[in-house]
């Protein structure tokens, strides 16, 4: 399948690729290699038309507190309480690999009021499809549908140089709406349900007390709208789906009806927010000082060979159903 475009999680790609450097004089190097591999080979992935890079909006704050900035900490406190913000010098040299991107003629998105899956959510219900995304979060497995495809990255490994002679050897795993179910045991909106229901210590989600993956698994087995129902008022009718397909299961229905607010509150932090307001970055366009710095910047990376190719290309891609900054709805 070809897609118009290639929608990344670039704030997953930039802190992974920055703290995977094995001490703080590499960070600025590791990034832009790592970026810059990744670029090539999607450069050279025929199936997408363009390349977009999707933000969170804390890409253009600098944080003051010892916890990152996240929006939807005004909703549940222990938000992603757990994990810290990027260490000093970060947010300098992702400023300068967004402004290197230019170069490249990356479209850049973000939200002042959204992370990066809201971004890519928005994205995806704006523009023209069909779309990939790349990323690891899970959440946006929820985006999955006729004509959206996910792509995983392999997390099992460091980010790599590209090797020259095996460059184009599968990382990611493509996800649709055929397999989905396979992988997940839930449709995209069931997804959803699951990861409220479940909750997540890492994230901070509450979920419902008591029950867990298995649990959660289980539950929506027997009341498949069990979700829906309890956050619409619709009680009765949730008791009647779990009779009808599983008895043993009513007492965590009615867990899930005792834990209304708790409920709620999940829902709220694992949905995504395609409506956020989507800002897009200004490009550059490719001329022979940008043509220079990409060529330097591949060299840097160990790609020089891959230099004449992407000078070549860029500006047909670059322009592929854009004008100047902004992208054609």
């Amino acid at each position: 399948m070809t897609y118009r475009d290639l929608i990344v999680d670039a704030s997953f790609l930039a802190r992974r690729a920055w703290e995977a450097a094995p001490d703080d004089d590499k960070r600025r190097e590791m990034l832009m290699q790592a970026v810059c591999s990744k670029l090539v080979h999607w450069l050279t992935d025929d199936r997408f038309a363009r390349i977009v890079f999707a933000w969170d909006g804390a890409v253009g704050r600098r944080h003051d507190s010892d916890r990152p900035w996240c929006p939807r900490r005004a909703i549940w406190e222990d938000y992603k309480a757990r994990r810290k913000p990027p260490p000093s010098g970060y947010y300098d040299d992702l400023d300068e690999l967004r402004g290197r991107l230019g170069a490249f003629g990356i479209v850049q998105a973000w939200s002042e009021e959204g992370e990066a899956d809201d971004v890519i959510a928005g994205l995806v219900g704006l523009m023209a499809g069909p779309h990939c995304v790349w990323s690891v979060d899970k959440d946006l497995l929820q985006l999955v549908a006729a004509g959206v495809d996910v792509l995983r990255p392999d997390t099992s490994r460091r980010p790599r140089d590209v090797d020259p002679d095996d460059w184009k050897r599968p990382e990611d795993k493509l996800i649709g709406i055929e397999t989905i179910a396979e992988l997940t045991g839930h449709t995209p909106r069931g997804w959803r349900d699951f990861l409220a229901l479940a909750g997540d210590n890492t994230d901070g989600i509450p979920g419902l007390k008591k029950v867990g993956k298995a649990r959660a698994n289980s539950i929506l087995a027997a009341c498949p709208d069990v979700v829906s129902l309890v956050l619409a008022g619709r009680d009765d009718q949730a008791r009647l789906q779990v009779m009808a397909n599983d008895a043993s299961m009513a007492q965590w229905v009615e867990l899930a009806i005792e834990q209304r607010k708790e409920l709620q509150v999940s829902v709220e932090l694992v949905e995504l927010r395609p409506r956020v307001p989507v800002a897009f970055d200004e490009r550059d366009a490719v001329g022979p000082a940008e043509a220079d710095e990409i060529a330097a910047w591949l060299q840097m990376a160990g790609l020089e060979e891959f230099a004449a190719w992407v000078i070549e290309r860029v500006p047909a891609w670059r322009d592929a159903g854009f004008d100047d900054a902004e992208p054609t709805f």
